[in-house]
């Protein structure tokens, strides 16, 4: 198995089978399976996965274990070589998972994670990863210097003003929605 998904849920009934679907219409070119560990929902997600999607490996919780907690529970069942945390609320777009996998298996042994580049639904730019603030933007952070002072924020890269050229880079932490 070269790819396990965990996908985490908790009353996303409708949007979990949007993600699940847009997974399949990827037609990724690769085994995978998908991992979905229910955090209680009480909206119908669990039979929802279980009627449409048979297939899947589901974990049931019968509290909320939260998000670390319930990832650990899809990653000790997990088979595949390599394993994406992925929001319920996300769309996969065809050929993606592939760019992830093969980009990944080109970068050195101690590179941990990947964070691609998200988009929001209108096309705008979600995240590309956050550099490690220097010491006067944790300084700005812990005392909320941009909300004094917002013209700040175009001055301190922690902010985010995207960087035009998308480029594989290291960064200080990536979004937890795609991993």
């Amino acid at each position: 198995m070269k790819l396990s998904i965990i996908i985490i849920s908790y009353n996303t009934k409708d949007v979990l089978r949007d993600c699940l679907v847009s997974i399949y219409a990827s037609q990724p070119q690769m085994s995978f399976e998908i991992i979905v560990v229910d955090n209680h929902s009480t909206d119908g997600s669990v039979e929802m996965i279980q009627t449409e999607f048979p297939q899947i490996k589901l974990i049931a919780n019968g509290d909320n274990r939260l998000f670390a907690i319930a990832n650990n529970q899809g990653a000790a069942i997990a088979t595949g070589q390599y394993l994406l945390l992925l929001n319920s609320d996300t769309l996969v777009s065809r050929g993606n998972l592939e760019k992830m996998i093969n980009y990944f298996d080109t970068l050195p042994q101690d590179v941990i994670c990947l964070g691609p580049k998200m988009l929001n639904p209108d096309g705008s730019l979600q995240s590309q990863g956050f550099p490690l603030p220097s010491r006067l933007e944790r300084f700005c952070l812990c005392f909320k210097i941009h909300k004094i002072f917002p013209f700040a924020e175009r001055f301190l890269p922690i902010f985010g003003l995207p960087d035009k050229k998308l480029r594989a880079k290291q960064v200080g932490w990536v979004s937890g929605a795609c991993v």
